[in-house]
């Protein structure tokens, strides 16, 4: 699926479940870096088998999407939505960069990409997150784009900050 945003162009939104062999290893990969576990529920490292079942598993869930994106030939990150209530109308979200890429403004591009598939795509009214309040640069993005936090939580013995984003009428 392709999503054209200004300023940044034209990326692609490849499903897990569309991925060559490769591809699934690379996400993987980038998501097993100690610089992207250590932000996740989940800090433990995922294995081959485990991440292959989960992509399979994608294949008849339709309250999960997750998504490999690409620009300019390059994979940049991934955006992933869960709990999609279309009832609702609303989802969680997240995101993160390949930390193998040095992309300038990579944050910006992805959040972007998140919110206009949310509300244009999915039709949603509300995009929710969660994220650890010590990824500043990470709550700064979100900010910026108009995420109000709306609540706390403790997970791990660390604050986790909870954050939405109205659908602007």
């Amino acid at each position: 699926m392709k999503i054209s945003l200004i300023k940044y162009g034209e990326i692609s939104l490849v499903s897990y479940v569309d991925l060559t062999d490769d591809e699934k290893l690379t996400v993987l990969e980038m998501r097993n870096q100690p610089s992207i576990r250590k932000w996740m529920y989940n800090q433990e490292s995922i294995s081959v088998q485990s991440h292959l079942n989960f992509i399979d598993s994608l294949k008849k869930n339709r309250t999960k999407q997750y998504f490999f994106v690409q620009q300019g030939g390059k994979w940049i990150g991934v955006l992933y939505f869960i709990n999609i209530e279309f009832g609702l109308s609303e989802a969680e979200f997240g995101l993160y960069a390949n930390p193998f890429e040095i992309i300038p403004g990579v944050g910006r591009i992805l959040e972007m990409a998140s919110i206009q598939y949310a509300f244009e795509i999915l039709s949603l009214k509300k995009l929710k997150l969660e994220v650890f309040s010590d990824n500043k640069h990470v709550v700064n993005l979100h900010k910026k784009y108009h995420f109000e936090c709306v609540g706390t939580k403790m997970v791990r013995e660390k604050e986790v900050l909870c954050m939405e984003l109205d659908k602007a009428i």
